[in-house]
């Protein structure tokens, strides 16, 4: 019991730490972007768009692992930020979109129990092919297919949304409220820490409980003899 009660906490405890050292990180990437920013983002007018494609995970949205280029795509093009060219030899920048799982494991268990879809956009300078500035966002996939297409496009707005931040725009209450909202567990990784806490606590208590109140023994009485003495005569 001692070993489960171990575990669960564990497994609770790296939950709250990743989730806030999470939001830690994001925060601190916002406080800092200004200044650390290449200004070669904020000066560029024209930009190469490439396609690094993406794991199999993929093809359960619309689209297959091409859906993060072609929603970039489209979403640049509303923003009307940049000019999107087809040569990246002249663009000023290379956006790279690449669609990743890596496989997730709980601790004290190696083998793999899910995935952590992201979408990573690199940018790139065109002549030397170094990258200047990268940066993720989560995908949610949940639901049925239209649910799963509308989250992940929410996850490619948050992309260009931090590309918004790059070149110095302010964003919206909603975009903030987007890419904040990008950056927390979803609620059923809330919903299942939330029971594995519940459970660790439980346990634990009931141990305590277990251990504090343990019933002494009890020792047989002596049977008294009819006489009322140890020994009676025969």
């Amino acid at each position: 019991m001692h070993t489960t009660i171990r575990k669960l906490l564990c497994f609770s405890l790296t939950l709250a730490f990743l989730n806030t050292t999470t939001l830690v990180l994001a925060q601190s990437t916002a406080s800092t972007a200004s200044t650390l920013v290449p200004p070669q983002i904020a000066s560029a007018h024209t930009i190469f768009i490439s396609n690094a494609g993406g794991s199999n995970y993929f093809n359960m949205f619309t689209g297959g692992p091409d859906r993060g280029y072609t929603q970039l795509l489209n979403d640049l093009e509303k923003w009307n930020r940049f000019r999107i060219i087809q040569s990246p030899s002249a663009a000023d920048l290379i956006f790279e979109i690449s669609a990743i799982a890596p496989a997730t494991a709980s601790p004290g268990n190696d083998a793999p129990s899910g995935y952590n879809p992201q979408l990573v956009l690199r940018i790139r300078d065109p002549k030397t092919s170094a990258i200047l500035w990268t940066t993720t966002a989560n995908v949610r996939a949940a639901g049925r297919q239209k649910s799963r297409d509308k989250g992940f496009d929410k996850s490619v707005a948050v992309l260009v949304d931090h590309v918004r931040q790059l070149t110095g725009e302010q964003l919206t209450v909603e975009q903030t409220k987007a890419t904040r909202d990008n950056t927390r567990a979803p609620n059923s990784e809330k919903i299942l820490f939330g029971t594995l806490l519940g459970v660790g606590v439980g346990m634990m208590a009931f141990g305590i409980y277990k251990a504090t109140h343990m019933s002494r023994p009890t020792l047989p009485t002596a049977r008294t003899s009819p006489c009322g003495t140890p020994f009676c005569p025969i």
